[in-house]
């Protein structure tokens, strides 16, 4: 199967596309449901930051015209949800990336950092 990038763009960002050919942007609500309790203490700055290597942010800036910002906070916070239903689902990084999937304690990590609000 070829990578469609206009799909796996759609797919992560969030893109409708319009009867007029338009485009609208939206912020997708999936809410990760994690069996475990959350880490007590994850946030941007110490935990999650660190998760996007410079291949992803530079991937993504290119893919969404700079709309999404994975070295940014304000970006990455907006666009969690989404984010995360992609790295849980095995989608992201896309596989003809070279980089590996996120493994399941990170995703995990990932989805605290949103149920305690994406503090910084």
């Amino acid at each position: 199967m070829r990578f469609n990038r206009n799909l796996y763009l759609a797919s992560l960002v969030g893109v409708l596309i319009l009867a007029g050919g338009g485009l609208a942007l939206f912020a997708p609500t999936f809410v990760p449901s994690l069996s475990a309790q959350p880490a007590a203490t994850v946030t941007w700055t110490a935990d999650i930051q660190k998760m996007f290597t410079a291949t992803d942010v530079a991937h993504m800036k290119a893919v969404t015209n700079n709309q999404l910002d994975l070295s940014s906070y304000n970006s990455t916070k907006i666009w969690a949800h989404k984010i995360y239903s992609e790295v849980a689902g095995g989608n992201m990084p896309p596989p003809q990336s070279g980089e590996q999937p996120w493994p399941a304690a990170q995703v995990k990590l990932f989805g605290c950092w949103i149920q305690k609000g994406c503090p910084q």
